[in-house]
């Protein structure tokens, strides 16, 4: 096991006010908050001016709130709000799967902190998680519905 900030580079983002953003779909960017709920996409804004969004296949993890260490990968561009770490892996090698493991291995984690109390703001890179070692073998296999086949991944 190792602290989280020795796998991933913890930022937070664009921290983009919610209520600064228009709904619109004609340059769609979307919206991460600290919402449990639809990924933590909490709207579909456009580009804004002077504001570079997000990378996709990053990790976000509400801080507090409700959606408290809900962490999600984001497969497109994003801003988010108040409140949100970005994690980025620093081994560029890192897979889809093992991005998905790993939030899920931080949302295990969201018993130690309370929705409007203790919050993740600065012990997030603390907490412990698996080595990219010690993640087992099948998070990295692919499983084919239709010939039942299951084959390992290469990394």
């Amino acid at each position: 096991m190792q602290k989280l900030n020795t796998i991933f580079n913890i930022s937070y983002g664009t921290k983009l006010d919610k209520n600064k953003t228009i709904e619109c779909y004609d340059k769609p960017v979307l919206f991460v908050s600290r919402t449990s709920k639809n990924h933590g996409i909490d709207l579909i804004c456009n580009e804004q001016i002077n504001l570079t969004p997000n990378n996709s296949e990053t990790i976000t993890v509400p801080l507090g709130g409700e959606g408290r260490l809900m962490a999600n990968v984001q497969f497109a561009k994003y801003y988010n709000g108040q409140n949100v770490a970005i994690l980025t892996p620093i081994n560029q090698n890192m897979t889809l799967n093992e991005r998905i493991y790993y939030s899920l291995i931080i949302r295990k984690n969201q018993f130690k902190y309370s929705a409007f109390g203790r919050e993740a703001n600065s012990t997030i890179g603390d907490i412990l998680v698996p080595s990219l070692n010690e993640i087992p073998q099948y998070v990295n296999c692919n499983y084919d519905i239709n010939t039942e086949s299951k084959t390992i991944m290469s990394n």
